[in-house]
């Protein structure tokens, strides 16, 4: 038996500021705290206590978080430019009697800038560089237990996790049609990640392979994302999308775990009055690029997770106060796994909806 119990509290104040025509400023403050409760234990078939057990967390293990920011708003002519600093302070307590007792404070700022141009009234060009930054919590530090593909132990050594990103793009916006398209560029530097590992000098716990997490390294994620919708009359348009993703861990020579396939959606729409009907394709190439976690991992075939698309209908009416809506998802009842689930999709299913407003 475990029983496992997190209490978060937070609250979050903004400032909001014009101080001219041209700059508008937005300050704040965020603060929230965990506070957890853990235990386990074995017990007879009857019901009694054998055993009393570490649970899966340290018991009492708490963690705070303060953040202050102020980020600004900047237009002059054809340009507009945004930038800002975040400063985070953290405080993770772990009473940990089995592992050791862990107390963590760490101290990072983080910064973002960007700046579009206007080409003309339709183009933008758009760029934007921002850091990033991630304390390990409670469950990176202090985890004991089974997980989906074996046994973790805690990690009381831990780094924070750091990113440096870079993106551009490029937008086009006119009455009927709209296109943004952009790519961008991640380093990950001490990126967190499960490794194999040994408890009490074993490799394995009742059957189960050991892991741990650990600062594997440096990593890099890139891609590219497209949207385009276009008004092909008043009342038929047509909206697309598409996600490509690259991911490598540069320390370890082979691919980033649960890094998704090139995936996209096609939708065509039809409006007329108060009535609507809408047709969608969604879909998923396949993913071989697996690394040695994904591999290990029971939820993801190890020659890859296969590509899959998917036809799905909708419609609804609305009348005063009432709307309808109703549709048949998964048309063709094809057999699918998004990569990196643990369950397979839904097969062909039919759903209605109603709505009052008053």
């Amino acid at each position: 038996y475990e029983y496992d119990h997190v209490v978060t509290n937070g609250a979050q104040a903004e400032l909001e500021k014009k101080l001219s025509s041209h700059w508008k400023m937005i300050n704040g403050l965020d603060v929230y705290a965990d506070d957890i409760e853990s235990s386990a234990f074995d017990a007879t078939a009857g019901g009694s206590t054998v055993k009393p057990k570490r649970g899966l967390y340290a018991d009492g293990s708490s963690m705070l978080a303060i953040s202050v920011f102020s980020h600004h708003q900047l237009r002059f002519g054809r340009f507009d430019i945004t930038g800002g600093l975040r400063a985070n302070k953290y405080a993770v307590n772990i009473p940990d009697t089995l592992f050791g007792e862990v107390s963590l404070r760490p101290f990072a700022l983080a910064a973002d800038a960007g700046i579009m141009y206007a080409i003309n009234e339709k183009w933008k060009l758009t760029a934007g560089i921002s850091t990033g930054f991630r304390t390990p919590n409670v469950n990176d530090l202090s985890s004991f237990g089974k997980f989906d593909f074996g046994t973790e132990v805690p990690s009381p050594d831990l780094k924070p996790e750091k990113s440096f990103n870079k993106e551009i793009g490029v937008k086009m916006v006119t009455e009927k049609t709209y296109l943004l398209l952009s790519a961008y560029h991640n380093n990950l530097t001490d990126l967190i990640d499960r490794v194999r590992s040994t408890y009490e000098g074993d490799s394995m716990i009742n059957g189960d392979k050991v892991y741990t997490k650990a600062n594997v390294g440096n990593a890099v994620i890139y891609g590219f994302e497209a949207e385009y919708y276009t008004w092909l009359s008043s009342s038929f348009r047509i909206m697309s999308h598409l996600t490509y993703t690259y991911g490598q861990n540069k320390t370890a020579y082979e691919p980033l775990r649960r890094i998704p396939p090139v995936f996209g959606r096609l939708t065509g729409e039809f409006h007329r009055n108060s009535f609507f009907a809408a047709l969608d394709w969604t879909w998923a190439g396949e993913q071989k690029r697996l690394s040695s976690g994904d591999i290990a991992d029971h939820r993801i075939d190890p020659e890859g997770t296969p590509g899959f698309g998917i036809i799905s209908f909708r419609s609804g009416y609305t009348y005063k106060f009432l709307s309808i809506e109703a549709g048949m998802e998964n048309m063709l009842d094809q057999a699918y796994r998004m990569h990196g689930s643990g369950i397979d999709g839904y097969g062909r299913y039919i759903w209605v909806r109603t709505s009052f407003r008053f």
